[in-house]
């Protein structure tokens, strides 16, 4: 059975992640692994990872943030830099193509927590980011 790309309706392979014509994401993935995952599991089945948390913490990720207090304290300039921990070990266990799909969307996930508090990505570093708010 062919897997619809909800973006442009191309059938794929069942065991595609990406769509194969324009590279779109096809399904529900474990945040963790990048295992493909069904909307009502509640664990991965290749990892083990609550779903239920990865989906908690996507909610919290992409909440509105209250407006700022101009008199709750002075803003200051801050540089941070983010990384993948584990990285280095958890590579192995993927295929370099599927492992860039899991950094890239790490590294999108972090970019749109740095916007939520009015940061800027300032630059991308092998599996991390470096982060500049102010």
């Amino acid at each position: 059975m062919k897997h619809r790309c909800p973006s442009c309706g191309h059938g794929n392979r069942p065991d595609c992640r990406f769509c194969t014509e324009c590279g779109s994401h096809l399904g529900p993935n474990c945040a963790t692994c990048g295992a493909a995952v069904e909307p009502r599991e509640n664990f991965c089945g290749s990892c083990g990872t609550s779903l239920r948390e990865q989906e908690a913490v996507q909610r919290h990720a992409d909440a509105p943030l209250p407006a700022p207090d101009a008199a709750a304290g002075e803003r200051s300039e801050l540089t941070v830099l983010c990384d993948l921990v584990g990285s280095t070990d958890l590579a192995a266990h993927f295929d370099p193509e599927d492992w860039r799909a899991v950094v890239q969307a790490y590294q999108q996930r972090a970019a749109r927590i740095v916007a939520r508090f009015g940061g800027r990505v300032g630059q991308y570093l092998g599996d991390g980011l470096v982060e500049e708010l102010g």
